[in-house]
């Protein structure tokens, strides 16, 4: 398959992945799809260097599959919103008990 036949499959793949339900996936999904195509196609080329240029129509499916999914509210899952949520509580503690320590040396 050449890059150009490659970049519309790549584009279609990204306009039109949905689970067997027929929802869409969420980012972090899609971005693990992509990173797993990425180092397949690397590893089955002569020359490994992907760039944008080389697939520019899957490049704008993506931008916008994204795009399309963070005004879904699907960019960001549950667990990384209670992670996120989890690491201001630890940070803003830990800067606390910083001052504090900074105090009274």
């Amino acid at each position: 398959m050449d890059d150009k036949e490659l970049d519309q499959n790549l584009a279609k793949f990204f306009a039109g992945a949905r689970k067997q339900c027929g929802e869409k996936y969420k980012l972090n999904s899609m971005i693990q799809f992509r990173h797993s195509l990425i180092r397949i196609i690397r590893d089955k080329r002569e020359d490994p260097n992907l760039t944008n240029k080389h697939f520019p129509k899957a490049q704008k499916a993506w931008k916008m599959m994204e795009e399309d999914l963070k005004k879904e509210g699907l960019a960001v899952t549950e667990g990384a919103k209670e992670i996120k949520q989890a690491g201001n509580s630890i940070s803003h503690t830990f800067s606390q008990s910083c001052r504090k320590n900074s105090r009274s040396m």
